[in-house]
């Protein structure tokens, strides 16, 4: 990972990361049934807070939608939209509204890592999935470690937050900078909640924001 420069250029990176992790959370969470089954968004978060949608939606009107969402998340200053209208599959209704799994680019990220392991994995092989899966949703900034004496780690260059699984909850812990930060990896929680069989619980209570956390 490439060392800021400076504390300025440090700031913008992390801020960067919560507005796209934010987003995302915003169109695949919270929006979740508003969009049809075969939507796929990606986030990109260019200089001064300008956010490019990519992917494909089912019609128009999904475009002007999730440019809207986007919109109104805070910290975004502009939104550009180069989502593409996805031709109607066969037998698929126009108006067809996704099903309770996830299915856009975010939460397929979640469902990538735990598929990469089988119901037999241990918690500590299902932990280190999830970084990895926390470290893709963030986004080029974060990455992972895992020290052979503690729990794998998602660090950038201003944070880190530990993961462990055990007896089917995860458990988050750690100090990010910001509430939006914050709101992010809990957003991510809630999508491996909803993903996967092997969580059946989100404890989050020692994950903090504290502006010191870098």
């Amino acid at each position: 990972m490439t060392e800021p420069t400076t504390l300025a250029e440090s700031r913008q990176r992390r801020i960067e990361s919560a507005i796209r992790a934010r987003v995302r959370i915003a169109l695949d969470h919270e929006h979740h049934d508003e969009f049809c089954e075969r939507a796929d968004f990606a986030v990109d978060v260019e200089a001064e807070r300008r956010v490019t949608l990519r992917g494909q939606v089912c019609d128009a009107e999904s475009i002007r939608k999730a440019e809207r969402i986007a919109r109104s998340q805070v910290g975004v200053s502009d939104v550009q939209t180069q989502l593409q209208v996805l031709a109607p599959s066969a037998g698929a209704r126009p108006d067809e509204t996704r099903s309770d799994g996830p299915s856009t680019r975010a939460a397929r990220d979640v469902v990538d890592a735990l598929s990469t392991i089988g119901p037999e994995a241990s918690d500590d092989e299902l932990s280190s999935a999830l970084a990895e899966s926390l470290a893709v949703f963030i986004g080029p900034t974060a990455e992972t470690e895992e020290p052979w004496f503690s729990d794998p780690v998602v660090r950038t260059d201003d944070w880190q937050v530990d993961i462990d699984v055990d007896d089917e909850r995860l458990r988050v812990s750690g100090s990010v900078p910001d509430d939006g930060t914050l709101d992010a990896i809990q957003g991510w929680a809630s999508l491996v909640a909803r993903s996967s069989r092997r969580i059946e619980a989100v404890d989050s209570r020692d994950l903090r924001s504290a502006p010191d956390a870098g």
